[in-house]
């Protein structure tokens, strides 16, 4: 499963780096901090997920999704977010999942894992 993250803050884009690199089968294709280089990567790596940070700078993240959506590849949208609160606007924009930044990592490897295939 190919994977690109999307998230503005460095520390944490590393941190979710590491805790993927310990999950079989799941390899980081990618790495963005502003919405413009994650569209330009998603058109050039069609990811099977994309781990997309609310609060990346550039473009405004919903219109970025709704662009990549129109991609029509078969890629997973996971939005985060700080809080809880934003995950009916992650979904409206076009994320298929919403985990909020903070609670334990995993709840992210679990909203990944429900779309793996098997």
């Amino acid at each position: 499963m190919r994977i690109i993250l999307a998230i503005a803050d460095r520390d944490l884009r590393l941190a979710i780096e590491l805790l993927l690199s310990d999950e079989p089968g799941i390899e980081v294709v990618g790495a963005a901090s502003e919405t413009e280089g994650l569209i330009a990567l998603v058109k050039s790596t069609c990811p099977d997920f994309v781990l997309v940070d609310l609060d990346l700078t550039g473009r405004m993240v919903d219109d970025a999704l709704g662009e990549m959506k129109s991609f029509k590849y078969r890629t997973v949208f996971v939005a985060m977010g700080k809080y809880p609160e934003l995950k009916a606007f992650a979904v409206k924009s076009g994320a298929d999942v919403y985990v909020t930044i903070g609670d334990p990592p995993e709840n992210l490897l679990a909203a990944i894992r429900e779309f793996q295939p098997e």
